[in-house]
């Protein structure tokens, strides 16, 4: 059974250690358990990005 949905979450706040930060988050579900994600996040000093693959089980 198809499940696909997906999200977009995105925030800007600040850090007593990096000071002001953006970070933004998006991913897609594929089955009812495995999905996508792609990650972005920026600090005056650094930036970096990733993605990676989510399992999700429960009761």
């Amino acid at each position: 059974m198809p499940v696909r949905s997906g999200y977009l979450e995105a925030q800007v706040g600040a850090s007593s250690l990096a000071g002001l930060y953006a970070h933004m988050e998006v991913g897609a579900r594929l089955t009812e358990h495995l999905g996508l994600y792609a990650f972005g996040r920026a600090t005056r000093q650094e930036s970096m990005a990733g993605g990676g693959v989510r399992y999700t089980f429960g009761w």
